[in-house]
């Protein structure tokens, strides 16, 4: 059996046709019988949203603090994003108000990380939902998790589900959080939402 965890399984891997039969589940384990393989394979997922920042221009829906894009390390381009010590990157953040609808998303994000091996990097990508000041959904994941210690560019890539029926005042907001003493490089950050 794989070690992935269903969150980091892509969208297309976490749905299950309705025609198949749930023959097993606990908190880990899910196991479904299907006659028709056919039905797995026409499963359909809408993009939403997809937004790539690779910090040459400005782009919709990101905040960003213009003296940490730095040009003398970058992956692709001639420009990165320096993700301070103990401080934020920027952020994509998104209302509702242009997505309504009453389907489950998914959150995909990924990005090129660079963190020195010798640095012991500390920082998380966070994704939350925020309605009204008031966090409704909150999930940082670790870098560490993606890096194996040598000094190169890493993809960093995870896929969440968002709350049901958020309503449009809900705002998500994504970002790289460095809780660590060293600084932590991003460059092609990519947020996408895909719906059922």
């Amino acid at each position: 059996m794989s070690a992935i965890k269903y969150e980091d399984l892509p969208v297309y891997a976490r749905r299950v046709p309705p025609s198949f039969l749930c023959l097993y589940r606990d908190e880990r384990v899910q196991l479904y019988k299907g006659n028709n393989i056919h039905d797995l394979l026409n499963v359909k997922e809408q993009l939403y949203m997809e937004s790539l920042n690779d910090f040459e221009k400005e782009y919709d829906n990101w905040k960003i603090d213009s003296v940490n894009i730095i040009d003398t390390k970058a992956l692709s381009g001639a420009k990165s994003y320096k993700v301070p010590e103990k401080g934020f990157s920027c952020s994509y953040c998104l209302s509702m108000k242009h997505l309504y609808n009453d389907s489950v998303f998914n959150v995909s994000v990924n990005a090129k990380v660079f963190a020195a091996a010798e640095a012991n990097a500390e920082a998380n990508l966070v994704i939350v939902v925020e309605e009204n000041g008031k966090a409704l959904y909150w999930q940082a994941v670790p870098i560490s998790n993606f890096n194996n210690g040598d000094d190169k560019w890493k993809l960093f890539e995870i896929n969440r589900n968002l709350p049901r029926n958020l309503s449009k005042t809900a705002q998500i907001k994504i970002y790289v959080w460095n809780t660590g003493n060293k600084p932590v490089f991003i460059d092609d950050f990519r947020v996408a939402l895909i719906g059922d």
